[in-house]
């Protein structure tokens, strides 16, 4: 027996991807923005002995940020969340069985907690690095 269609969920998991990507490349642009301005702030006093020093610091924030970065990036699981498709019905919709409609719902709503959550720390770290530096 099969239960309902899933193609709304499918949709919203889609569409959670896409935000994530799209909110990731801002904030990729934002980091690569601070350390940037970081870099200006350091060498308007090209002749200070301090400019290497700053230069270094502005590197090791950018290279700390990646490294965070990576900690918390989504790691593939859409293929996971999604049902399997019936390769032997191409031209139906694929079902899945009523069965695994929670467990499924399950991982839908936990995927997008944990994008959320991910892109909200990561937003942070550029929002503390933000304050720390005057940028």
């Amino acid at each position: 027996m099969f239960g309902q269609n899933v193609d709304t969920q499918d949709l919203k998991i889609l569409k959670c991807v896409h935000d994530y990507k799209t909110m990731s490349k801002k904030l990729k642009i934002r980091a690569f923005g601070q350390f940037h301005q970081c870099q200006y702030n350091c060498v308007k006093d090209i002749f200070s002995k301090t400019v290497e020093t700053c230069f270094k610091q502005c590197e090791l924030e950018l290279d700390n940020y990646f490294e965070e970065k990576k900690k918390r990036k989504i790691e593939n699981k859409v293929f996971y969340a999604l049902p399997i498709y019936n390769n032997s019905e191409p031209s139906k919709q694929y079902l899945i069985p009523q069965e695994q409609q929670g467990e499924y719902q399950k991982k839908t709503i936990q995927f997008e907690i944990e994008s959320q959550r991910k892109l909200n720390e990561l937003k942070n770290i550029l929002d503390e690095r933000g304050k720390i530096y005057k940028l």
